[in-house]
């Protein structure tokens, strides 16, 4: 494969650029931490920590508000224990303020509020209860005591099966025809008895109260839009069908209807049927190039209609509509408070994604963010007080609390051991320290939220991260090219040492009696003897110059020169010795330093069979053992120390060639090859011969 791919490389140079920039060390440090990176673990850019946490009895309510406006929240707890009251008490720094008892019971939901409606710093308290049938609100100025509105009656409200049928939502201060003052809306809904459901204005300074007309069909979530620049807020929401009215109440719930209301909670446009129970229907302005629009998503639960989303103008007017496959009952029609109501924004919650939709409907874009309870809804509230409201809701499974920024980014989730229900939040603020309150049923709860200063330090990380890895290859790269040079030229000296030795073998003089040797031969008409020799002696040049650039070569290449060397050996020496090979026929498949069993093999001829005056023999025995090839080169010569006598002439560099080579194979090839020499006894111990012992471990 690889040598594919070099040939490959060779052919395509373009192939070739592209590996040559791909292993430079800043690519592959930057490759290597795009790898590592997402292993680690993230860190939020915001965190969420448990401050304190305690039990508390069911029936008492806590929440916290700053109502003087000096940086630190009161304390607040509302109490529906007391025989046919309930009260509410405050406390400042652990001191009681004040105490206030309502004959009645709560209304359901939001009971209790708290703003500034004249702008003069100090809060009042705004709370609803119930009554003979009758739904009142009281108004206190907590901080200098004054009650600004005492026990005044709202609206009539049902009972079903005994209970209390009428909730309170979305309480807030709006803008109304007094710029010092604001006024309060809020609405009210109803279950089976089907009545109030309405939007309602009440302006304090004046004592007045405005409200929609009587209807089976408003909004249960009610929202708020200044859509045509006037500075009051025009009316919106979410609209349930219930089949609860009779047919012939005004808008009855067994038709979903599509409603809007001016800043005077006078209809924008006649109500339109969008659709039949059981559905809802979600309506909410949006903008596209400085024009307001409405988005409505109809959510139909039955099998006789299908959802759709549908962009109206805001007269009521059918611009665009398209079918939606509703696979969350929970799906929600969303404001993105950062993209200032561009495009529509539909959430699954229990799936915990958002789809963009343009001006034509089309998707443009989907995200997922973290799952929220189907029955939830985000609240927004500034849990950090710098003025930009999180996004809070209850999780999936509610064993959980999800907090992201206003656009849903950045998640970061609460974890209860057990369900918890009966949830309020509320914010603790004592000066720079905002500590997020949530009370449940049974327990309640005190986070601190925060930027989280780890977010901004796993980027130093990962450029350390980045840095070592690339210093890390840097090092691994030089050190490369140093082994490199290193091998470059341990394989230059080696390849020296065996040019070397093979110029010691192919000398002039081995080369001018090898051809006097031939010659000979066709001078006495040996011609098929001396052909054959020629053939040996080419065989011999040929096999020098292929594996010249070579510094190991196969077993079976070297043990072939051998035997040509030895055939033109017996020739140039008159036929003085004879040899034999043992175990060429089961040669395993390895490679060794080249001239390495020539050597050995030459040195036998030259210094240990040549001053004979019998015949000499030279025996090459190779035995594949476990671990290793064992080589035995024999001979019946007249041993080392004669020798060494014979040979004070000669230069003695075979032997230190062979060790010098073995050395640098070692460095280069990673294979210890070792041997070992010694002379041969015959029975009356004398020295009868030398015999090598060769392993060459596979």
């Amino acid at each position: 494969m690889f040598k594919i791919v070099v040939i490959f490389m060779i052919i395509n140079p373009k192939i070739k650029n592209l590996i040559n920039f791909l292993a430079k060390p800043v690519i592959l440090a930057i490759f290597i931490s795009a790898v590592i990176i997402p292993f680690l673990h993230g860190y939020p850019k915001y965190k969420v920590k448990l401050i304190d946490s305690e039990g508390k009895k069911s029936d008492l309510k806590y929440l916290y508000e700053d109502l003087n406006n000096d940086g630190k929240s009161e304390k607040i707890t509302t109490s529906n224990n007391i025989e046919s009251a309930v009260s509410t008490i405050i406390y400042k720094d652990s001191q009681i303020i004040d105490q206030w008892n309502y004959p009645g019971v709560y209304a359901n939901t939001h009971h209790h509020f708290f703003g500034d409606y004249d702008n003069n710093r100090l809060k009042e308290m705004y709370v609803f209860t119930c009554k003979n049938d009758s739904l009142f609100l009281w108004i206190t100025e907590v901080f200098s005591g004054n009650e600004i509105l005492k026990e005044r009656f709202i609206a009539e409200h049902f009972r079903y099966e005994n209970n209390i049928d009428i909730f309170i939502q979305d309480v807030q201060l709006i803008r109304g025809d007094n710029e010092n003052n604001q006024d309060l809306f809020f609405a009210t809904f109803s279950g089976f008895s089907y009545r109030p459901r309405k939007l309602f204005i009440y302006n304090i300074e004046n004592d007045s109260l405005i409200f929609t007309p009587e209807s089976a069909s408003c909004f249960n979530i009610p929202f708020l839009f200044d859509v045509d620049n006037d500075r009051r807020m025009e009316f919106f929401g979410r609209i349930l069908t219930f089949g609860n009215s009779p047919l012939d109440f005004p808008y009855a719930d067994n038709i979903t209807w599509l409603m809007a209301y001016d800043h005077d909670l006078s209809l924008m446009f006649d109500p339109i049927q969008v659709g039949i129970y059981p559905a809802r229907v979600t309506v909410k302005p949006v903008i596209f190039e400085g024009q307001f629009y409405l988005a409505a998503l109809y959510l139909h639960n039955g099998k006789n209609d299908i959802s759709t989303l549908t962009l109206y103008t805001l007269d009521g007017k059918s611009i665009k509509q398209i079918e939606i496959h509703q696979t969350d009952e929970g799906l929600d029609l969303l404001t993105m408070p950062n993209v200032e109501n561009k495009n529509i924004f539909l959430f699954y919650p229990s799936m915990g994604i958002i789809e963009e939709y343009s001006f034509n409907l089309d998707l443009i874009n989907s995200r997922k963010i973290i799952p929220i309870a189907d029955n939830s809804k985000f609240q927004s509230i500034d849990i950090d007080n710098d003025k930009i409201a999180e996004q809070i809701g209850q999780g999936k499974d509610n064993r959980t609390i999800v907090i992201c920024r206003n656009d849903f980014s950045h998640p970061v989730t609460i974890s209860f051991p057990d369900v918890k229900i009966g949830l309020r939040i509320s914010i603790k603020r004592d000066g720079e320290k905002n500590e997020l309150f949530l009370s449940f049923n049974n327990s309640m709860y005190f986070y601190e939220y925060k930027k989280n200063p780890m977010y901004y330090i796993q980027y130093a990380i990962f450029l350390g991260i980045f840095l070592t890895s690339l210093f890390i290859i840097s090092l691994i790269a030089r050190l490369q090219k140093i082994r490199a040079e290193q091998k470059y030229e341990d394989e230059r000296h080696l390849a020296t040492l065996q040019l070397n030795a093979l110029e010691n073998q192919l000398n002039p003089h081995f080369n001018l009696n090898i051809l006097n040797s031939i010659g000979a031969l066709y001078e006495t008409q040996e011609i098929e003897k001396a052909q054959y020799y020629f053939g040996k002696y080419g065989k011999l040049l040929r096999k020098s110059l292929l594996l010249s650039g070579q510094i190991a070569i196969s077993l079976q290449d070297e043990i072939e020169f051998v035997k040509n060397y030895l055939e033109l050996e017996k020739l140039r020496t008159n036929f003085s010795f004879d040899y034999r090979i043992v175990g060429e026929d089961i040669l395993p498949d390895i490679e060794i330093p080249k001239m390495l069993i020539h050597t050995f093999t030459e040195n036998a001829v030259k210094h240990g069979i040549k001053h004979l005056k019998e015949k000499g023999q030279i025996n090459i025995q190779l035995q594949p053992l476990k671990n290793n090839l064992k080589i035995l080169i024999s001979d019946n010569g007249i041993g080392r120390e004669k020798a060494r006598q014979y040979s004070l002439m000669s230069t003695g560099k075979g032997l230190e060639i062979v060790y010098e080579s073995l050395k640098l194979y070692f460095q280069l090839k990673r294979v210890k090859i070792s041997y070992n020499m010694s002379d041969i006894y015959d029975e009356k111990q004398e020295v009868a011969g030398t015999k090598i012992v060769i392993h060459v471990p596979f």
